[in-house]
């Protein structure tokens, strides 16, 4: 059988639609939408040696390393000739509407994500996974800011519908970090740091807590390579934000902030009488996307109320695809959402969906 082929396919079935799912949607919009994306983001292909620590680097920056003997098949045998890795990676709104790729917890609570990514791996036919007590490492070149980000793993339902679950075996804590600041001025280039949040458990120095903003200036200024505070800051503008988390399990997995309790309401789409249709609620400020719930997929809820939004319906009429989007601020519960359409093909929603990034 053809490596490659095996692990497109596994990889195909493994995130937001079961292969079997019976719903007529998973079918038609979701596959042609996932299809359309892999020709503009396709899935990677890289070859580790698994026996030593690997890294490889994504298109748009993903940086993940395997520590030698991470991956093991099925019955915990560790993995000892070359192994192929797939890599997706998700980013922006577009992208996560082209993968069906919402950002909801398990209980439809909404998170703020700095990137998702889908790591699969497979020695010869033999899918992978991660070795009990170990993990992978990963670098999000993040697109949002926020403190206490965390790992969260695909979850998904018997109908083929997925949200997020916390990975509750990562005790790494993630944090923010911009390269060549105040916390590796002050402790070293081995240390993870960060401007605003303080830092992450340190691979190679042990410190006895986290310390703050102005304890590293402090010890940075005290030190012999002092050079003054603009070392701190130069090019910060040029410098990726940067997201360091790791994970104990292959597959999807997310870099979000969860937002909590906010003041939550309830809102449904207007749709054609006719035809199937995608439902999208968009959030480009956070980024965050969250999908009608019910089967009839009209109703949307827990949304924070007073938020900025964009709406999008992407329409399916006899195989020809009509786009629907409006941006709104959702300020009372109940109210209906209704959407123009106009006739497009995938090039012109991609594009369309593009001016949210």
């Amino acid at each position: 059988m053809n490596r490659n082929l095996l692990l497109s396919g596994l990889f195909a079935c493994i995130f937001l639609a079961s292969c079997s799912s019976p719903e007529a949607d998973k079918a038609t919009i979701t596959d042609d939408l996932r299809a359309y994306s892999e020709t503009i983001n396709p899935t990677q292909v890289f070859e580790i040696d698994p026996t030593v620590s690997a890294e490889i680097v994504g298109a748009q920056g993903t940086r993940i390393t395997f520590p030698a003997g991470s991956l093991v098949d099925a019955r915990g045998n560790p993995a000892t000739k070359p192994v192929k890795v797939l890599l997706k990676e998700v980013y922006t709104l577009s992208e996560m509407v082209l993968n069906d790729a919402v950002t909801t917890t398990t209980s439809g609570q909404l998170l703020q994500t700095s990137g998702m990514v889908n790591v699969q791996a497979a020695e010869g036919d033999t899918p992978l996974e991660i070795a009990d007590g170990s993990y992978i490492m990963l670098d999000y070149q993040g697109v949002a800011y926020a403190p206490n980000m965390r790992t969260y793993l695909a979850d998904t339902d018997a109908t083929g519908v997925t949200h997020w679950a916390l990975d509750t075996n990562n005790v790494y804590d993630t944090t923010l970090f911009t390269e060549e600041r105040i916390m590796t001025l002050a402790y070293g280039a081995d240390i993870i740091q960060t401007v605003t949040y303080g830092i992450i458990g340190p691979d190679t120095v042990e410190l006895s807590h986290t310390p703050t903003v102005e304890e590293a200036m402090a010890e940075y200024r005290a030190s012999d390579n002092y050079d003054g505070d603009s070392a701190i800051y130069a090019d910060s503008a040029a410098t990726p934000r940067t997201y360091r988390l790791r994970s104990t399990s292959l597959g999807w997995i997310n870099c979000d902030y969860f937002l909590g309790q906010e003041d939550l309401i309830n809102v449904q789409f207007a749709t054609p009488a006719s035809g199937r249709w995608k439902n999208y609620l968009a959030f480009p400020d956070l980024p965050a996307l969250m999908r009608t719930w019910d089967p009839q997929k009209l109703q949307f809820q827990n949304i924070p109320r007073n938020r900025k939004v964009v709406a999008i319906s992407i329409w399916d009429q006899d195989g020809n695809y009509w786009l629907g989007t409006q941006e709104l601020t959702l300020s009372e519960t109940g109210q209906t959402i209704t959407l123009d359409y106009q006739a497009k093909t995938m090039e012109e929603i991609n594009e369309a969906l593009k001016g949210y990034n």
